[in-house]
């Protein structure tokens, strides 16, 4: 038995071994063809050239065999090769001379819409017209050959010639390819591409070769001034270039037109990379500019003429009312931009002035969508807006991003004002959430400010919402147009999105806290410009008893849970422990500052927010994190003495006392014991009589339990059930003795 398993484990491995191999095999000659196809693709043309060029050359090397080794047959018919050769030749040059006619027609009917740079570069193409007067050439040189003087040259004339019309033939469909490649509109954008990038290595030739002369004895400055002064006196440097993008950005309005989106976006891309090697070549020559004073050295022409051709090109959209013409414009703003933020200025503290005015662009640009009712091209405007702002995050101050809220708030107020505006701020606030958490991450300096403002903007477009969008527990209209920021069900909102990051940090071996030691700083700075305007949000929706308490509520429980999960980082530092407890206890004590009413305390009673503040203690505890669990301990009292008071259908003080008792007996600390038998006294002298009673047979209810509390959905009971049966029931009864 053990040889067969044996016999048929080694032909399932055998089997598995060959279809490895055959697996492997197919994997390399799929890369065979790849890469032949690629090399075929560029050096094809080059390849049958040159058999070609020595394969004529090589009928005049061999000469002298020709004449030695003549045929009979040529001997006896020289009259008529000659004539057969002549006849060729005529032929030859006539097929030549039309070819070259038609390409050179089509040629220019198809570029006859160019720009006249464009249609002179294109329709005297070198490459097209060498291989087009080469043919010619070749077939006045195969007539040429019917002046041979006697029989002994025609061995050698037969070669010629035969090699030669081969040459011809292949010469045709070279000129054929060039000219398809040169009517073919990605190709022309290709052209113009590689041209303006052979003109700025040029120049950056040029200007390293002239380098000693503009250089200074002493030159300590974080500006490249040789190079500046060498680009100053050769102002036209850039010529090429503003020709260029003018020619790119005529195809893309041309192709655009046309609906032919693929050759248009090509065109704009180039408008792109040809600003990239504008950067590099000018390198550190950027001057910002001065919030103090106005500098003329701030200025760009070339950057300016980019923008404003960009700015024309997306209003020539906008009166076509063509979106994805939009649409391609404002990408192209957020990639120049982006292209901008690696500009080297002579301090790392400089405003990014290029950056920001491609942002104005863009952000205008979005701006004057708003009135046309296009809310595809508004909500892709916002989203370019987002990923722009990580990019600022990376490389540019914190208070540079101030402007990404300002935006996204504006924006949303503007929509608020025309019908079904839920797609526009879904975004927006889908942009908000990213805006912190990029901030978060990435920030290395003072976020305070950043924060302050992302906080305020996020209460604005809060309270619009509320107090202007009618909701029901049905339609749940306030938790879908804030999704984003509040929503503990969308997987790529706020809560869920720093959740994960909570859990990163709290990781030995976190790459964020390895690539920004500044982050838990970022953290407390947000947590601190967030509580105050948090409160206001809160009392908003609870004292309209709006169902989107049941949002904030999960998702400002959860964020404790995050933050408490944090502390516990063996990178977190010591030194802000204290200030980090004190600020999650503040954020605990959001729900506290709420309308005193049956109602309002009976809506959050429903949303079982003693739960859910309960469960922060817990988790606090559960990471040995004490000082924090008492804290936060202290507010769920705060919680119970302040709604208990109220009767409601929903057990506020019972629950609220039952939770502290949970506690006391998880810590099982004397201490902590006579400090909540303190604290129940406290609440039984509060408490009117008929809620003590009640608070007392949900007590005894507890104590009593015996295997409910195994299926209780209540948080609380199920943290009782950890505890030992006996010790519950002694303290609880204490805790009842303690309430009559």
């Amino acid at each position: 038995m053990t040889e067969n398993l044996e016999n048929e484990e080694k032909q399932e491995s055998s089997k598995f071994d060959f279809a490895l191999w055959k697996a492997r095999a197919w994997n390399r000659w799929y890369w065979f063809k790849y890469r032949l196809r690629l090399k075929t693709q560029k050096y094809s043309s080059r390849f049958f050239a040159a058999i070609l060029v020595l394969c004529y050359l090589s009928t005049f090397i061999f000469l002298p065999t020709f004449e030695i080794q003549t045929h009979p047959f040529f001997e006896n018919s020289f009259k008529g090769i000659t004539e057969l050769l002549l006849s060729l030749g005529c032929a030859l040059i006539g097929s030549s001379a039309i070819a070259f006619s038609f390409m050179m027609f089509a040629m220019q009917v198809n570029i006859e819409r160019l720009p006249h740079g464009l249609f002179h570069r294109f329709s005297s193409d070198i490459k097209l017209l060498a291989y087009l007067t080469t043919a010619i050439l070749l077939a006045f040189s195969i007539t040429a050959l019917s002046l041979i003087p006697d029989h002994s040259w025609t061995n050698f004339a037969v070669a010629n010639s035969a090699v030669g019309t081969l040459a011809i033939f292949v010469l045709f469909l070279c000129g054929y390819k060039r000219a398809l490649y040169l009517v073919n509109p990605s190709k022309q954008i290709q052209m113009i591409l590689s041209n303006t990038q052979k003109v700025f290595r040029i120049w950056k030739k040029r200007s390293e070769r002239a380098r000693p002369i503009f250089s200074l004895a002493e030159d300590n400055s974080a500006i490249d001034i040789p190079l500046r002064a060498y680009f100053d006196m050769n102002s036209l440097w850039t010529s090429e270039a503003v020709t260029a993008c003018n020619h790119a950005i005529a195809f893309a309005d041309k192709y655009a037109e046309r609906g032919d989106y693929e050759i248009s976006s090509k065109a704009l891309e180039c408008i792109a990379l040809i600003n990239i090697e504008y950067v590099e070549a000018k390198g550190a020559t950027f001057f910002p500019s001065n919030p103090f004073f106005h500098t003329d050295n701030s200025q760009d022409r070339f950057i300016r003429h980019t923008l404003e051709l960009l700015r024309k090109h997306i209003a020539s959209g906008l009166f076509k009312k063509d979106e994805r013409h939009i649409e391609q414009g404002l990408q192209t703003l957020k990639s120049l931009s982006q292209i901008y933020l690696t500009i080297r200025y002579p301090s790392e503290i400089a405003l990014k002035t290029h950056a920001n005015l491609a942002r104005g662009y863009l952000d205008s640009s979005i701006n004057n969508v708003l009135p046309h009712e296009m809310d595809d091209v508004v909500m892709n405007g916002l989203r370019e807006l987002g990923d722009l702002s990580i990019y600022y995050s990376l490389q540019a101050r914190p208070n540079d991003l101030v402007q990404f809220a300002d935006r996204f708030c504006h924006i949303c107020m503007k929509r608020l004002k025309k019908p079904n505006p839920l797609p526009v701020i879904q975004i927006a606030s889908e942009q908000f959430s990213r805006l912190s958490l990029s901030a978060l991450y990435n920030c290395k300096e003072d976020t305070s400010f950043l924060f302050s403002q992302i906080s305020y903007h996020t209460l604005t477009l809060s309270t619009c919402i509320l107090t202007t969008i009618p909701d029901n527990p049905f339609a749940t209209n306030h938790s879908n147009y804030l999704s984003a920021i509040y929503s503990p069900m969308n997987p790529q909102g706020f809560m869920d999105s720093f959740l994960k990051f909570s859990v990163d940090i709290a990781n030995p071996e976190s790459q964020i806290v390895a690539n920004n030691e500044y982050v838990f700083i970022n953290i407390l700075q947000w947590l601190e410009a967030t509580t105050a305007d948090h409160i206001k949000i809160f009392n908003l929706a609870a004292n309209a008893k709006l169902p989107f308490c049941i949002d904030l509520i999960l998702w400002t429980t959860s964020i404790i849970r995050g933050l408490i999960h944090i502390t516990k980082s063996p990178n977190f530092p010591d030194d802000l422990l204290e200030n980090f407890n004190n600020e999650i206890e503040n954020f605990s004590r959001v729900f506290m500052h709420t309308e005193e009413s049956n109602e309002v305390y009976s809506h959050l009673a429903r949303n079982h927010l003693t739960e859910h503040l309960f469960y922060c203690c817990l988790y606090a505890q559960q990471i040995n994190n004490q000082k924090l669990s008492q804290k936060i301990a202290a507010t769920l009292y705060a919680w119970t003495q302040k709604a208990g008071k109220y009767e409601t259908s929903w057990e506020i003080a019972g629950e609220g006392i039952l939770g502290i008792c949970t506690l006391a007996l998880i810590t099982d600390n004397q201490a902590y014991y006579e400090k909540v038998k303190e604290q129940v006294i406290l609440l039984n002298e509060k408490f009117p009589d008929n809620i003590t009673n009640s608070a007392k047979q949900y007590l005894s209810e507890a104590a009593s339990s015996v295997g409910r509390l195994d299926y209780s959905r209540s948080k609380i009971k199920t943290a009782l059930n950890s505890v030992e049966r006996e010790k519950r029931s002694r303290f609880l009864r204490e805790v009842i003795g303690l309430l009559n």
